[in-house]
């Protein structure tokens, strides 16, 4: 088998939810709100339970955002991103996502929907076409599917 030749090498991170999380905590947050004006008492369990839905959620968001970029780099047979290393052989397929920031999911063998943790967001957009050209290159090489979709995480 003939060797991958170009070692690309391109910066991604996590595929934040940043937007989400948000919407929910404020939702959250009114929803408490709301609870403690209808009631007049600060420690209900209705309260309580808001509250610590929403501490949940600020906790996720700054986890979020204290994730450093990777490195993605495609090396012969495999595809490495920052530490973790995927074989062909263990990828059902690859999906690539345009619509809502360039995005790569990385789909394992054995699952119906994609890992949150195997979704990435490359940082610098103006060379998606680049990255997405070499993706497909190595999956035709490689026989991984790489699917132009919306990416459905868990």
């Amino acid at each position: 088998m003939e060797l991958f030749k170009p070692t690309p090498e391109f910066v991604v991170s996590h595929r934040k939810r940043i937007r989400t999380l948000v919407i929910f905590g404020v939702a959250t947050l009114f929803l408490g709100l709301l609870n403690l004006s209808e009631d007049g008492k600060l420690f209900t369990i209705q309260f309580i339970l808001y509250s610590a839905v929403f501490a949940f959620e600020i906790t996720i968001l700054l986890a979020q955002l204290s994730k450093k970029p990777k490195l993605f780099k495609l090396i012969n047979h495999s595809l490495q991103i920052g530490d973790r290393i995927y074989q062909p052989e263990d990828i059902k397929s690859i999906i690539i996502e345009e619509a809502f920031g360039p995005s790569i999911a990385i789909k394992p063998k054995g699952r119906r929907i994609v890992p949150v943790m195997n979704v990435y967001r490359i940082a610098d957009g103006t060379d998606a076409d680049d990255v997405f050209e070499t993706i497909h290159e190595w999956g035709d090489k490689f026989n991984v599917p790489v699917l132009t979709k919306r990416i459905w995480t868990l």
